[in-house]
């Protein structure tokens, strides 16, 4: 009788072993749908050059709970897939596959985020974005970043190449965390200065965490300063409670002669936000220089 109920327990028990195993596969074959048409990054990428739209990088793993949660919520709202289908290009990276995941790292410098984000076409990452928040939150995040002048502004190797054509010094704005895009963007987001700067300069930007912009930026480290930016490369991390450029380091402006050499730099500190200071900071030295 003993032996009778040991077997039927046993039997008990791997069967609900079985059938829990079955769930757990059946969830995690399951396809993350949604209504959004992800695309490659690279296709992105082409497709961000004709419009100038952002794209929006969704990383997900089908183990993990909280990507569950965003394809059973917030991708499944007609008001987010609608949203980020006309006002952005989605992306997504599958961390489940090792060539997703490589084409990940080779295309942003990270293998893994616990964070979406948004970048531009040149593969800098602009910002983390929350998606545990209502889908309204969610737009209105986004509504955010895509107001960000920071995406009319060029790349250096860019900025250079005009101002050997127009004789235009180039004002390089460097960004050494996310945190600085927003500040660039407050910075030129006042008509006067947007405007001086266009007017007056090749008008570039750059981020010092992005491998790529580092490397052709490096040459402007001060040597004397052990804090420079440019000293050593500092991959972005997705925390920034564990990075400690967000509090100890500022966005920087360089004026560059046409040929790339430094004409002068200052650190954006927060009273450059207020008026005519920027214009001021900028033509004193230019007024150094001559």
């Amino acid at each position: 009788m003993i032996k009778q109920l040991k077997a039927r327990n046993f039997l008990i028990i791997l069967s609900i072993s079985v059938i829990s195993f079955i769930i757990a596969f059946v969830f995690y074959v399951r396809e993350m749908k949604s209504d959004i048409e992800w695309l490659t990054f690279k296709k992105a990428q082409t497709e961000a050059s004709k419009t100038g739209k952002f794209i929006y990088v969704n990383i997900y793993s089908r183990w993990d709970a909280n990507s569950k949660m965003r394809y059973t919520t917030l991708f499944n709202n007609e008001q987010v897939t609608e949203y980020l289908q006309k006002e952005f290009i989605p992306v997504r990276f599958n961390l489940d596959d090792n060539n997703e995941k490589a084409a990940l790292l080779e295309d942003f410098g990270i293998s893994t985020s616990r964070f979406d984000f948004v970048a531009d076409n040149q593969s800098r990452i602009l910002s983390f974005v929350s998606t545990s928040t209502s889908y309204e939150n969610f737009i209105s995040m986004l509504e955010n970043l895509e107001k960000l002048k920071i995406n009319k502004l060029q790349i250096l190797e860019n900025a250079l190449s005009q101002s050997k054509q127009s004789g235009k010094n180039v004002m390089l704005l460097m960004s050494n965390y996310l945190n600085d895009n927003f500040f660039i963007h407050e910075l030129m987001l006042n008509d006067t200065n947007f405007k001086f700067a266009m007017d007056n300069y090749e008008v570039a930007v750059a981020m010092s965490y992005d491998k790529k912009d580092f490397e052709k930026l490096k040459f402007l480290a001060d040597p004397k300063n052990e804090n420079d930016p440019l000293k050593t490369y500092q991959p972005l991390s997705d925390n920034m409670f564990t990075d400690k450029r967000t509090f100890s380091t500022r966005p920087i402006l360089y004026i560059l002669s046409p040929k790339g050499e430094l004409v002068g730099k200052f650190v954006m500190e927060y009273d450059v936000l207020k008026p005519h200071v920027f214009i001021e900071k900028v033509e004193e030295i230019i007024k150094k220089s001559n």
